[in-house]
């Protein structure tokens, strides 16, 4: 009986030990194709530019972005941060849950946002990404709950099919989606005039861990990313920017 159960404890333990080298090496994969599409987004120059050639830079990553929804019109645009491992193609559809750009199943998905999301149309809607153990996907977004990591990293940039966007950041929050009324901001939020701007302003505000000093305009447009809280499985990290002028 001895030898069975020191058996079983042996096999168990290698089973365990197989999974999660098998878990490392699938994200790590899936890591890897996600950073050859990246490659093929971004313009690199070491130099200092001119504002000309920035703007070049940002027309030719623009239609770098076109290219791959061309390859797959559920991509929505891309979301980047610089100096972090968000750098990703943003989806229309929550089956990318656990797909990977070319609608293969993966761990990892890839992350992706409300198919009935439109810039400019006064709603709130929220990007979602796994956390993964690897730092992967949106796990930088924990981060934030530093001081000096949020201040280092205030720019979100969302490249879609006709422009890019920066969005500075404004305030990283804790939400648990057994609230009813942290649940709320899971829903589509319409924002109708200045009284709808300032209350949800004020909602993030009390539940911000760190926020920005700059004030929010009316209206001004707002992107959050979300993800998965390590400590608890019902909390949500969520990042909140502000659309620059």
């Amino acid at each position: 009986m001895k030898k069975l159960l020191i058996t079983i404890i042996v096999c168990f333990i290698i089973f365990n030990i197989f999974k999660i080298i098998n878990y490392f090496y699938i994200t790590n994969k899936t890591e890897e194709n996600f950073n050859n599409i990246a490659d093929s987004i971004h313009i690199k120059n070491n130099t200092i530019i001119s504002q000309d050639n920035k703007e070049v830079i940002k027309n030719k990553e623009i239609e770098n972005v076109n290219n791959l929804i061309n390859q797959n019109e559920n991509m929505f645009g891309w979301i980047y941060i610089e100096d972090t491992n968000i750098d990703y193609p943003v989806m229309k559809s929550e089956e990318y849950l656990y797909k990977d750009f070319n609608g293969n199943y993966s761990l990892s998905g890839t992350p992706f946002i409300d198919k009935n999301f439109k810039l400019d149309d006064n709603n709130i809607d929220i990007i979602h990404g796994h956390n993964m153990n690897n730092g992967t996907m949106f796990n930088n977004l924990l981060n934030y709950q530093d001081e000096t990591f949020f201040k280092e990293h205030n720019n979100i940039k969302l490249y879609t099919k006709d422009s890019e966007k920066i969005y500075e950041v404004y305030a990283i929050i804790k939400l648990n989606i057994t609230n009813k009324e942290d649940l709320k901001f899971y829903s589509k939020i319409d924002i109708e005039n200045e009284k709808d701007f300032e209350n949800y302003i004020k909602k993030i505000d009390k539940r911000a861990i760190l926020k920005s000093k700059n004030i929010p305009k009316d209206k001004s447009n707002i992107i959050a990313l979300s993800t998965c809280d390590n400590k608890n499985e019902e909390n949500r990290i969520v990042l909140i920017g502000i659309e620059k002028d």
